[in-house]
């Protein structure tokens, strides 16, 4: 499937106190805080989070794999943030925003050869690779009379990923080195805008129209 309609709604942060917490797990770090910005008519609701991967399971298996002629390094985490904000109008419309972030970021380091001493060759790679997502959104809700309702949405997402491999090879005897590199990167980004109505013609009976308008771009792969 080329592509999809995703249709997520964040809660509302409480409009009335303020509230948060944080926690430290051996998977993942989280913090969350929400609470008015005006007392009962807008609020902000916030959270973020950060694995612990890197931090707590990699420098084990790093340790274990070491060796005198090989050593490898691993790690890998995430990162991502979310926030909303949202106020009642006087009309008795409803207006929210959000936003959302994330980073996933792996790393791979690999050393074969000794490096004291002998006199053979030294090879090192180094594999990075990164991804993540950034989306914002705008939503209007509208009551346009006692019977119609309307909906205005406006929304931007970008995916991006690279990755980079690089490799040197010491050739000790020689007193050479040879160097090679290989950067990939791709992405996508997408504009969206709709509009969606809704009559209510009686309790059994409901109307619902609306349009759409998507702008898509793919960014083509890259190679350097």
């Amino acid at each position: 499937r080329l592509s999809s309609v995703t249709d997520v709604r964040l809660k509302d942060g409480d409009r009335q106190r303020w509230r948060g917490g944080a926690s430290v797990g051996l998977l993942a770090a989280r913090v969350h805080a929400e609470g008015p910005v005006e007392r009962g008519r807008s609020s902000f609701n916030a959270a973020a989070r950060r694995s612990l991967l890197d931090a707590a399971l990699f420098p084990i298996y790093n340790a274990l794999s070491k060796s005198d002629e090989e050593e490898t390094r691993a790690g890998y985490h995430f990162t991502d943030a979310v926030a909303k904000f949202s106020r009642r109008m006087e009309d008795e419309s409803t207006l929210s925003a959000v936003f959302f972030w994330g980073d996933d970021v792996l790393r791979f380091r690999k050393r074969e050869g000794e490096y004291d001493g002998g006199y053979g060759d030294v090879k090192r790679e180094w594999l990075d690779g990164r991804w993540g997502n950034l989306a914002a959104a705008l939503r209007w809700e509208k009551p346009l009379g006692t019977r119609w309702h309307g909906t205005f949405f406006a929304a931007y997402h970008r995916y991006r990923v690279s990755a980079s491999r690089k490799q040197v090879l010491f050739r000790r005897q020689a007193g050479e080195e040879d160097r090679w590199r290989l950067d990939f990167g791709s992405g996508q980004r997408e504009w969206t805008f709709r509009a969606d109505f809704d009559w209510v013609a009686g309790r059994w009976n409901r109307l619902r129209a609306g349009a759409a308008f998507v702008d898509h771009h793919i960014v083509p792969e890259t190679r350097s």
